[in-house]
């Protein structure tokens, strides 16, 4: 029952502990009851394979600043076909969203600003651009933007292509999430390539731990997660004494301060400890980051293991 549900909004993986959003699936959900999907790709873009054919969502909207390698000041915007043709009440409707001449037909013209286009009905008899235009924001971007933003896409569309992205960051982070759930961490068990959150189990919480897998959604370019584990944080403190949560967020926030103490460099953020590997991560940097996690994590986890541990799986060849 979609209970008068409008719209669905959803990014790719989860910002905080970077658990994996299964968006085919929820798109053909949607279209089965005839609600958009809207998807927000900002932290996976550049990293994980995404493809508008298999989710056929109505909107996808990015930041370039994250995994693309751009720079502040620019997003990109992909829509449906049809899906803003704006014809009717929807052509009425488009001047409630932006109030703005740069949205109209022929305002990039000399004469526009020169015969005066407003007047005392509007921009009468004056449509929107048929073309991505009619979004755009108003005013003139930095003329630096756009530059960077084409040479960056090229180096992460074309040269190194987000399978072979995802494959070299997949090969780092399974070694960090092995040795985080060696540890006594609790690991998502379908987690980006490139993002994952390290949580501290609270006392007297449900044992998680056995539930998660060892395997990275989107391995080598292909997805080997099902479903997403969206309910991540609510299932790691299930069955938890009051307070037991704020116990378990101060936990990971002492851990990350050690590492941040060894120059390891992570966030909390809902009471997971963020990690993100990327093209100029190195395997060294990536056992610096483990070895830290040994040295400080054991006093913090209720059910952490040994510091010692076993070996680890080698990571991926490089790009």
């Amino acid at each position: 029952d979609d209970g008068g549900v409008a719209v669905v909004a959803l990014p790719h993986c989860h910002w905080c502990d970077g658990s994996m959003v299964d968006l085919e699936a929820v798109g053909a959900a949607c279209r089965r009851r005839g609600i958009p999907l809207v998807c927000d790709i900002t932290q996976s873009a550049g990293v994980v394979p995404f493809s508008v054919e298999k989710v056929r969502p109505a909107v996808v909207a990015c930041s370039v600043h994250k995994w693309l390698h751009g720079i502040y000041g620019c997003s990109l915007l992909y829509a449906a076909p049809g899906f803003l043709d704006f014809t009717g009440t929807d052509a009425a409707h488009i001047a409630t969203l932006e109030h703005f001449e740069r949205q109209l037909a022929g305002s990039d013209e000399p004469g526009w600003d020169e015969r005066g286009a407003f007047s005392a009905g509007g921009y009468a008899g004056v449509s929107p651009w048929s073309d991505a235009r009619r979004l755009d924001g108003g005013g003139r971007p930095n003329p630096v933007v756009m530059p960077v933003l084409l040479a960056a896409l090229r180096v992460v569309v074309l040269t190194w292509t987000p399978h072979r992205t995802a494959a070299y960051s997949g090969g780092l982070m399974r070694r960090v999430a092995a040795a985080a759930r060696q540890l006594g961490f609790v690991v998502p068990p379908h987690h980006a390539p490139h993002i994952v959150g390290l949580r501290v189990a609270p006392l007297g919480a449900a044992d998680t731990q056995g539930a998660t897998c060892t395997g990275v959604a989107h391995e080598g370019g292909e997805a080997d997660a099902g479903a997403a584990d969206t309910g991540m944080a609510a299932s790691v403190t299930a069955g938890a004494p009051p307070g037991a949560r704020d116990a378990a967020v101060a936990a990971a926030v002492a851990v990350a301060r050690g590492l941040r103490s060894d120059g390891v460099l992570v966030s909390v953020r809902h009471g997971a400890i963020r990690i993100s590997v990327g093209t100029y991560t190195t395997e060294r940097e990536v056992d610096r980051l483990v070895a830290s996690l040994r040295r400080h994590a054991p006093g913090h986890l209720p059910r952490a293991a040994p510091a010692g541990g076993g070996a680890l799986p080698g990571a991926s060849s490089k790009l």
